[in-house]
C-alpha cells in the first residue's frame, strides 16, 4: 500500500498571487511478514527425501520456498511450492551427499519469512543384492562353500547362517 500526503501552504498564496507551495510525502506500508514455518521434519526412503512442515496460519500465504545444501554449498532456494502443500518429496538427490533443508513462507505481497530451522536428511542405504552362484564343495572333513562376489561399492562383508534346515540356522564366522 502507498500513501501520499500532500502539506499546501494556502496562506502564502493568497499573499503573494505565487504558485502554490506544496510538499508531498509517499509512505510505503508494507504488510508484514510471515511467521517462519515451524515443524519441518525430513524422512528418508532408498529413492527420494520427504519433507513436511506445519501450514502457517495467515491468509495471505502465496507459497512456499524450500532451501537445501549439502556439505560442500551453501543454502540456496531450491524449489518454490504451492501454499496448499506442506509436504514435498526430493527425488534429485543421491546417496553421496548429506542434504540440509529449510523453509520460508512467502505472502501475497512477496514478503518472506526469515528460513525455519533446518533438519538433515540422507537417502537410506540399500541392501546389498542376495549373493548368487553358490558352489559347495565336499572333498574331505571340511566343505567348502564359494559364491559369486557382489559388485557394491560399500559391501562390508558377508554373514554366513549354517543349520540342519532353514528354522535351525546360526550365525558362524564369515
Amino acid at each position: 500500500y502507498t500513501l501520499c500526503f500532500v502539506a499546501d501552504d494556502q496562506d502564502d498564496l493568497e499573499e503573494t498571487n505565487e504558485t502554490n507551495n506544496q510538499v508531498s510525502v509517499a509512505l510505503e506500508i508494507k504488510s508484514p511478514t510471515p511467521e517462519t514455518p515451524t515443524g519441518l521434519t525430513s524422512t528418508s526412503t532408498e529413492q527420494y527425501i520427504e519433507l513436511s512442515w506445519d501450514a502457517n496460519e495467515e491468509k495471505d500465504i502465496f507459497e512456499y520456498n524450500l532451501y537445501r545444501r549439502t556439505q560442500e554449498s551453501m543454502l540456496s532456494l531450491h524449489k518454490s511450492i504451492e501454499k496448499e502443500q506442506t509436504t514435498v518429496e526430493d527425488s534429485d538427490v543421491s546417496s553421496d551427499n548429506t542434504y540440509y533443508y529449510a523453509v520460508s513462507a512467502v505472502d501475497s505481497d512477496g514478503n518472506e519469512s526469515d528460513v525455519s530451522d533446518s533438519v538433515e536428511a540422507r537417502l537410506k542405504s540399500m541392501p546389498p543384492a542376495i549373493p548368487s552362484q553358490f558352489v559347495l564343495i565336499t572333498s574331505g572333513l571340511n566343505p567348502e562353500l564359494t559364491w559369486q562376489q557382489n559388485s557394491e561399492e560399500d559391501l562390508d562383508g558377508y554373514i554366513l547362517y549354517t543349520g540342519l534346515d532353514a528354522t535351525s540356522l546360526s550365525m558362524t564366522d564369515s
